[in-house]
């Protein structure tokens, strides 16, 4: 290893100290000031405790006295009453006790009032107390839980860091490696190879029949989930199956996906491909092979970038880098799509004797009217049922399912008409089927209707492979 790159090691691994230092300093900074704000929402509760319980008493005291002078003053009256009733004054004495037991009844009735509505009060107060300790304890988990999770995203860095180190060194040592090999044979042809067995003079034909006759492992079955049809018809085909014929609904739904895709499966956000300089099927490649790992993919994160960030309650948002047909880009919405890509492909789905595809267009086609028949979304397909106009179907959509950010400030009415101007196109080319001319289903000319690619190998519609590269897709 050269000075330069001891020199890069040792700079990098300060920039990464530092990078860690002002980071731990943010969050402590941040947690200070959250610890702050946590005691001053205990100290407002304690003091709001204290003068419910001040207001409590005053209040008890207030009708203890109060019902004290009552029952002082109806004690006079009745001697008064005695009184008159003694000195012969009885008609009079009468008619007052009489108002007296009225009085006494109609005072019972107003003290059973007042001390329910004190109770009905009182009952209020402590619900009021325990909603707000409940979400001031909700408040202090989740902070805990979004420290835990920043932490956990430090050490993730730091093992990325650490691992493009050793894949570095590992590579470097490979080529010196290589290097020697080279040399000795230079010095002395073929005695290296040769006395390894790597080299070996038997005949080209001989060999290969001989590795073709060893070699006891089955091969990669290759297939073509479009069976002579487009992205575009197959989505067409099991929208109008799962709308009963309805086409206001089903091209509501295609206008949509077209211009978040061009109906392509593997299709990435076109500004990740720029600033992760990256093409759709090296990064569906990378996701198949596991390159990219599974939390990678959902957290929009490639080389250790990422737009995204966590929110208060420390779930995980991200910004950008869409993928498939609804270029689905929430981690909710991704998480979803490679759920249902592990169940297509794993035991007992519908691709189980095939490799793991992210980018199957019928996988992805059939996950689209998955989301549609979820409890979720139950009444969004309701409603586009009912739709008369494609635009409504389109509003529907962006309003209730995909929630774009809306560029024109108007609630996507001008989105919705935009979307649905292409709804004559999409009919056309997925009821006409049998007006494609060789020009049009020449590969590189916008169609998929001759060559399909199926975990990254190209293939005929025959299903078989083509061993040389072909033309690459769609512009995007």
């Amino acid at each position: 290893m050269g000075d330069s790159d001891i020199n890069y090691d040792r700079k990098t691994a300060e920039q990464h100290k530092r990078f860690v230092e002002r980071t731990n300093a943010g969050y402590r900074k941040k947690s200070a000031r959250e610890s702050s704000v946590m005691e001053k929402r205990r100290d407002y509760i304690k003091r709001r405790d204290e003068r419910i319980a001040d207001a409590r008493n005053s209040r008890t005291k207030f009708r203890e006295e109060l019902r004290a002078k009552q029952d002082k003053r109806i004690a006079k009256r009745r001697e008064q009453i005695r009184s008159g009733y003694i000195k012969g004054d009885a008609e009079k004495a009468k008619r007052f006790l009489e108002r007296t037991a009225k009085f006494d009844k109609f005072l019972a009735r107003r003290r059973s009032r007042i001390d329910d509505r004190i109770e009905q009060h009182r009952q209020r107060i402590d619900r009021k107390l325990e909603e707000h300790e409940g979400y001031v304890q909700n408040l202090y988990q989740e902070t805990k839980l979004r420290d835990k999770n920043r932490l956990k995203r430090i050490e993730a860095d730091k093992s990325n860091a650490n691992l493009k180190k050793f894949i570095r060194r590992s590579a470097v040592g490979a080529a010196v490696l290589v290097f020697i090999i080279a040399m000795i044979e230079i010095c002395i042809p073929g005695s290296f190879l040769k006395s390894r067995g790597i080299i070996d003079d038997t005949p080209v034909d001989e060999a290969i029949m001989m590795a073709v006759e060893k070699n006891d492992a089955p091969v990669e079955k290759q297939y073509n989930t479009l069976n002579g049809i487009t992205e575009e018809q197959l989505l067409w085909d099991l929208l109008m199956e799962h709308f009963d014929g309805n086409e206001t609904a089903t091209l509501g739904v295609m206008c949509n996906l077209k211009s978040e895709s061009r109906f392509e499966a593997a299709n990435l956000e076109d500004y990740n491909n720029q600033i992760w300089e990256i093409e759709d099927t090296e990064y569906t490649e990378k996701i198949n092979r596991h390159t990219i790992d599974k939390q990678d993919f959902l957290e929009a994160r490639h080389l250790n970038t990422t737009n995204g960030f966590y929110n208060k309650y420390g779930e995980w948002v991200n910004i950008d880098g869409g993928y498939g047909y609804g270029q689905y880009t929430s981690y909710a919405k991704k998480e979803g799509l490679y759920h249902y890509a592990e169940i297509w492909f794993g035991p007992g789905g519908p691709g189980e004797e095939y490799k793991f595809n992210i980018a199957d267009p019928e996988m992805q086609a059939h996950y689209v009217v998955s989301i549609l028949e979820s409890d979720e979304f139950k009444s969004l397909d309701k409603q586009i049922r009912n739709c008369k106009k494609v635009v409504d179907a389109c509003y529907l959509w962006l309003k209730m399912y995909e929630i774009p950010q809306d560029p024109y400030c108007d609630n996507y009415f001008t989105l919705s008409f935009e979307r649905a101007s292409s709804a004559e196109a999409i009919r056309e080319a997925c009821m006409d089927r049998g007006n494609v001319s060789d020009s049009e289903a020449e590969p590189g000319n916008g169609t998929e209707t001759e060559l399909e690619t199926v975990n990254g190998t190209n293939l005929d519609l025959s299903g078989t492979a083509i061993n040389e590269a072909g033309e690459d897709g769609p512009e995007k």
